[in-house]
């Protein structure tokens, strides 16, 4: 009866309307029931929640997100970078990190803890999710790009389903709507940046992957890294792009140096990166 009683308080919890009344409710409620390890606050100044534990702490817009910080901040940083296979690359001052498909900057901020003198360029078409990253990374400066990557610039439909995280260019089952974002090409964004090489492009398009490739051009020789999120979810069909990414950069000069089958990911090294 007392884990029937806690699942339904959660349930109720996580849709509270607005951000401020979730996190007074999940702080009244999370001590006595399910013990999360963090404690959340509404930030006026940013119209973001925060959550914090002992050491750490992140800004957030969806409720259900809490429950990944579970074990605390930390724990989910690390687990995100396990997931990406990034722990072993060395990073030097001023290497270029491109984050696609950003949310609210988690990997990023994995990054930043180890090195923060670390160049950053976020890309997330989430307008809450951009405003979060921005204040995740940049103290609140407007520097996330708010836009999608494809392979030429333009506009085009976005099928939104942030709650879990499954927004795409393509369409989504049960999306809650479809609006027009503007989009732009790797290549294109990189050369308004006056980046010359990237350490790491970190790549989560919910399918879109194949086509942020074509649209890097010739800088794709330029990047040391990519460490890419390739399962199942193109489209409908729900197809994986891992075979495609495998095939194309394979001939393009990289090497899969790691993979990861729970998630389909995907580790690329540029055969002429440094170690």
């Amino acid at each position: 009866m007392a884990g029937f009683i806690a699942k339904n308080i959660r349930y109720w919890v996580l849709n509270r309307p607005t951000p401020a009344m979730f996190v007074r409710w999940f702080n009244l409620a999370n001590p006595l029931l399910w013990r999360l390890a963090v404690r959340l606050r509404y930030e006026d100044i940013s119209g973001c929640m925060v959550a914090e534990d002992d050491s750490s702490a992140i800004y957030f817009c969806r409720n259900s997100r809490v429950e990944r910080y579970k074990h605390g901040i930390s724990a989910c940083l690390d687990n995100l970078a396990r997931e990406y296979m990034i722990s072993n690359i060395s990073f030097a001052d001023g290497d270029c990190v491109v984050d696609c498909g950003a949310n609210v900057g988690e990997v990023s901020l994995w990054l930043k803890r180890r090195n923060p003198r670390l160049k950053f360029i976020l890309v997330e078409p989430e307008q809450l999710e951009a405003k979060c990253a921005d204040w995740n990374l940049f103290d609140g400066e407007e520097r996330t790009i708010r836009k999608a990557l494809w392979k030429h610039e333009g506009t085009l439909p976005f099928y939104k389903k942030p709650e879990s995280a499954d927004s795409s260019l393509f369409e989504v089952e049960n999306a809650d709507e479809v609006l027009n974002v503007p989009a732009t090409t790797l290549e294109k964004l990189l050369e308004e940046a006056r980046v010359s090489r990237v350490r790491l492009l970190k790549l989560e398009a919910e399918g879109a992957e194949p086509e942020i490739l074509l649209g890097c051009g010739d800088f794709l020789a330029r990047i040391d890294y990519i460490a890419a999120d390739c399962g199942p979810e193109r489209g409908l069909a729900q197809d994986e792009t891992a075979t495609h990414l495998i095939n194309y950069l394979l001939a393009r000069n990289f090497d899969l140096i790691d993979m990861k089958f729970d998630r389909v990911m995907c580790l690329f090294r540029h055969r002429d990166a440094r170690a």
